[in-house]
């Protein structure tokens, strides 16, 4: 939003989706101190726009017909493979590109993305996080000792992050792995 002449997209899978990313982008500005706020020319449920530098973000299920300087997509395994292609055919060789998600099994357009990453053959950096990485990811222990398995004991985790891991990957069965993955051959 300080930058003149740039355009930033979000791409996202939902429609429910998108209105909480939508929701994220707006409580940044909203709550950006007033010195840095520009003015803004349009704001509505799905974009942001700024007259004065001539730049603006917005949030998509699909990114046709615009060039983008900054995309970001938002749970690439889920979405289908022609608006990933679309939406990335809409940013210039200058420009910015990042993606997350959670792994939707193999053979998706994110899987291949990322496997291409990991091998170097797309251009892109691939980055896996560990479940850990979420500090909140924890249950008191209230007393209770724990007692690790000769795989927990290899987790870089504490007692309240074991104990986390074992209720959710009681209630989650074999979902565990790919919502709250430890490597990135399990993910997916």
């Amino acid at each position: 939003i300080s930058r003149k002449n740039t355009i930033c997209a979000v791409l996202s899978h939902t429609q429910e989706s998108l209105k909480y990313l939508w929701e994220i982008v707006r409580r940044a500005y909203d709550n950006m101190p007033e010195i840095y706020k520009p003015k803004h020319t349009k704001y509505n449920e799905s974009e942001l726009a700024f007259g004065d530098v001539n730049s603006k973000i917005f949030v998509s299920l699909s990114i046709r017909s615009t060039a983008v300087h900054n995309l970001h997509i938002s749970e690439l395994c889920l979405i289908e493979a022609n608006d990933i292609r679309a939406s990335l055919a809409s940013v210039g060789p200058q420009g910015n590109i990042t993606c997350e998600s959670t792994a939707n099994g193999v053979g998706n357009e994110g899987y291949e993305m990322y496997q291409d990453a990991k091998t170097g053959e797309n251009g892109f950096h691939a980055r896996f996080y560990p479940w850990w990485v979420q500090k909140e990811y924890r249950v008191p222990l209230n007393g209770l000792t724990i007692y690790r398995s000769k795989e927990e004991a290899k987790l870089p985790v504490d007692d309240e992050q074991i104990l986390w891991r074992r209720l959710t990957k009681k209630s989650q069965h074999s979902l565990f792995e790919q919502e709250f993955p430890e490597s990135d051959e399990t993910a997916f």
